[in-house]
């Protein structure tokens, strides 16, 4: 008589995808499409909402129509597929978190569940403890019922040690460029790519590079430097500033500094278009005031690019300051500049460091790690009493 097969435990995702394209919906794809579905029974409510960035935590007819519509699916959900856990990404903005805040006391409500949060940002706590009484009360009501929260790196723990008893740390991974040879990018280069890799706002630093690049281009005459800008104009919810806005002061600065020229605007750049984009980069910024554990840095590193960046989020517990790129002060774009200058004018350390950053990623965020330490998070959680 055969043996029983053990009844695999049941996860409910309540999880959004691209587009638009950002780093927490290009994750949730990863962790969808994975070996996860192999050791659960896992069940999916998609709550996509194909619009671009604009659209982003609005208080607008759609966004309540589709907050709607999610809260009944997963009433739904819970009734027919009675899961042991229920796992949703928590937002970092009043009209979103209130969704989800919603979607947390209903899962408590009307299942024996365990609610599972992942904060793919850094700044839940800055949201909340600016958020307005109210909004604050019911936040804190539905945070004190969380089983568990999963945060990007041991830094960004403050954000949930107020309600939660269970955290886990489990930082992004990507296999994007596992089979990438970092030792070809520096034969029959002609020129120095240096890569902006993200949304086009201020809060990502984005003007600062900008800023940077009359300088460096005046430092080398010599030598052939182009700066490459990869990604979408969006609302700026950090700096409240529109696309509209941001486009403007860009413009303004590349015709102050006569800078046009040096500077490729790419847009969205996706697929193998990014990874070719990447194989070609020399040095990957992203100074952003404003992060979590972003995706497009763990790419750079696959690629073999040294990255300057800030100690913002979990950045500077992967970017190694001196070892695999820099680390400077958000703002800071005196910084910036001479970092830059110092990598474009140094062969040697630039590629230094990029064989460091290509072995980092190697043994800590590929997404084989990442996935191996999701599993091993959600069995631990399972377990928890």
């Amino acid at each position: 008589m055969s043996k029983p097969t053990a009844r695999k435990q049941k996860i409910l995702f309540v999880m959004s995808f691209p587009p638009p394209f950002h780093g927490a919906n290009l994750s949730n794809q990863m962790v969808w499409n994975s070996k996860i579905q192999d050791e659960f029974d896992c069940k999916l409510l998609d709550i996509s909402d194909r619009r671009d960035l604009n659209n982003l935590g609005r208080f607008e007819f759609t966004n309540v129509y589709l907050a709607l519509k999610h809260l009944f699916q997963i009433f739904v959900m819970l009734l027919k597929m009675r899961p042991d856990v229920v796992y949703l990404l928590i937002s970092q903005n009043k009209w979103a978190v209130l969704r989800d805040s919603s979607i947390i006391l209903l899962t408590k409500l009307f299942s024996s569940a365990k609610v599972v949060i992942h904060l793919r940002g850094a700044f839940f706590k800055h949201f909340y403890d600016n958020t307005g009484s109210l909004v604050k009360y019911f936040v804190a009501f539905t945070l004190k019922r969380v089983d568990a929260a999963i945060v990007l790196g041991k830094s960004l723990r403050f954000n949930f040690e107020e309600w939660c008893k269970h955290i886990y740390e489990v930082p992004n991974g990507t296999d994007v460029l596992l089979d990438f040879d970092i030792y070809t990018k520096w034969s029959g280069k002609n020129e120095i790519v240096i890569t902006y890799l993200s949304n086009l706002l201020k809060s990502k630093g984005f003007l600062d590079v900008l800023m940077s690049v009359k300088e460096v281009v005046k430092r080398f005459p010599e030598k052939k430097i182009i700066f490459k800008m990869a990604g979408a104009w969006g609302l700026d919810s950090v700096s409240g500033l529109t696309a509209e806005e941001i486009e403007k002061s860009a413009n303004a600065i590349l015709k102050q500094y006569g800078t046009e020229s040096n500077v490729n605007f790419l847009g969205v750049v996706t697929g193998q278009d990014k990874l070719n984009l990447l194989r070609q980069t020399d040095i990957f910024l992203l100074p952003t005031s404003y992060d979590g554990h972003p995706r497009s840095i763990i790419e750079a590193m696959a690629a073999g690019c040294p990255v300057i960046s800030t100690p913002v989020g979990a950045i500077a517990e992967t970017v190694l300051d001196g070892k695999t790129g820099f680390i400077i002060q958000p703002g800071d774009t005196v910084r910036l500049t001479e970092r830059i200058i110092q990598l474009v004018g140094d062969d040697n350390l630039r590629k230094q460091l990029s064989i460091e950053a290509r072995k980092r990623y190697e043994e800590d965020y590929t997404k084989v790690i990442f996935i191996r330490n999701m599993i091993h998070t959600f069995n631990k959680i399972l377990l928890q009493s």
